[in-house]
């Protein structure tokens, strides 16, 4: 059976997240797909975005070099419960990996130093899991590696304190000769079995399952026949998307023309196809808009376009229209959009367009250039609203005040005189008040009369 390792439409059909482009991919997780192998493809599509690499519950028994040689940014690799027997291939990822998981893999003592000096080359390597390997049954398994590698913060998900790492020190002259003579001792116990596999029988159906990398990789591949079964019936109702970096330009392209045509035929209305969550505020930064859009930390930003306008702002994600219509208008060209490296939000910051001044204690409102004054105070201004922006009727000729309180509350009774128009375009009303008025100011009988009116 020819072992299974990554291929291109594995990759993309794990990289959904992604929208399927393999090219810009920074995660990917490929636990149990039954690989026994990386194989080159991974290097050469995505190896110089990819920051974190899960694979997990595999059969892969080699960290090869020709395999690993092309990542250039890897953070995190995984490669817990696989069939791994020696550390090796890392050497060119010493400034970038921080996380190694080697959990429950077959790393012995005939290969523990060796493995070692490998990790040793990775200076900003801080958290390393080996726990579940036949080395970690030795005793001086942690000091020996806290004593050769300094830089580490984390071992089995333990801290590692400063009096642990001198004590390791101080013992690791006597721990590297009891490690020489064991793995001497662990080299011949293996050739020892690999002469009796050589003459013994045949395995039957009956005997005892070891726990070996070749009774793994024998329960693999039947797991492996199985779901291939599985996966030619379900065939017909799924493929995995096949788009590449072209095909996918032209559609993001397509799809902000389309945005672009529905703003100019019809009336600004909000949107958000993909549902994304987001939040926009106007009190934490004054005088600003800042619209916060909840997107996955490792999508990548070309998947993103932004265009901001006066009145409103347009975000086209994976493809899909989100449009917001703004409370107040914007400074288009002085706003910022960013992403977050720790969530990976978009942030856009629009400033407002700052319509009014205070001076001299007195509201000033910005007149058309059209007038001769470029200000005027807003008291001298009878036909212009400064909150709503709009004009208002100007008043024309006397105010008729007649019926609007009732008599018996004070109210303006008929006008007996009407006196001609002041050179202010106001009438005078004279007013007879039914009730009389209380002159006493220090009884309060407790009702409340309106002033007269002159």
């Amino acid at each position: 059976m020819t072992p299974r390792y990554i291929t291109l439409d594995l990759i993309r059909k794990r990289s959904e997240h992604n929208e399927g482009l393999v090219s810009t991919l920074e995660e990917l997780s490929l636990h149990q797909e039954e690989l026994e192998a990386i194989g080159p493809v991974l290097g050469r599509t995505c190896g110089k975005t990819l920051q974190i690499l899960l694979l997990q519950n595999n059969v892969i028994s080699r960290m090869e070099p020709s395999s690993l040689r092309s990542f250039k940014c890897l953070e995190y690799l995984n490669l817990a419960l696989n069939n791994i027997s020696a550390i090796e291939g890392l050497h060119h990822l010493q400034w970038t990996l921080e996380k190694l998981d080697l959990t429950l893999n077959f790393i012995d003592v005939d290969t523990f130093a060796d493995s070692v000096t490998e990790l040793a080359a990775l200076s900003h390597l801080k958290d390393l899991c080996l726990m579940g390997n036949p080395c970690a049954g030795w005793k001086g398994y942690r000091p020996y590696l806290l004593a050769r590698l300094p830089h580490l913060r984390t071992l089995d998900g333990e801290a590692i304190g400063r009096s642990e790492r001198i004590r390791a020190s101080q013992t690791f002259g006597s721990l590297e000769t009891e490690l020489h003579e064991l793995a001497n001792a662990c080299k011949t116990k293996k050739a020892l079995e690999q002469e009796t596999k050589k003459d013994g029988q045949p395995q039957n159906d009956n005997d005892v399952t070891h726990h070996s990398p070749e009774t793994r990789v024998r329960q693999s591949r039947e797991m492996a026949r199985h779901k291939a079964e599985k996966e030619s019936l379900q065939r017909a109702n799924y493929q995995p998307k096949k788009r590449d970096e072209e095909k996918f330009s032209f559609e993001h392209k397509n799809a902000i023309e389309m945005a672009r045509q529905s703003e100019d035929d019809e009336k600004i209305r909000n949107c958000n196809e993909g549902k994304w969550e987001f939040t926009l505020d106007e009190e934490t930064r004054p005088g600003y808009f800042v619209l916060d859009v909840t997107l996955q930390k490792y999508l990548s930003t070309s998947l993103v376009d932004v265009d901001v306008h006066p009145t409103f702002v347009r975000i086209v994600i994976k493809s899909k229209l989100l449009r917001l219509v703004l409370p107040c208008e914007v400074q288009a060209k002085e706003s910022i959009a960013q992403r977050s490296a720790t969530t990976g939000h978009l942030v856009i910051s629009m400033p407002k367009v700052q319509l009014t001044n205070n001076h001299d204690n007195a509201q000033m409102i910005s007149l058309p250039s059209c007038s001769k004054q470029e200000t005027t105070p807003a008291a001298a201004i009878n036909d212009y609203d400064a909150t709503m922006g709009s004009k208002l009727t100007p008043l024309k000729g006397p105010v008729q005040i007649e019926g609007l309180v009732k008599i018996g509350h004070g109210g303006i009774g008929k006008q007996e005189q009407s006196i001609p128009q002041t050179a202010l375009g106001m009438k005078v009303i004279r007013t007879t008040r039914i009730s009389a008025i209380n002159t006493n100011h220090d009884e309060d009988d407790g009702e409340e009369h309106p002033p007269p009116l002159f």
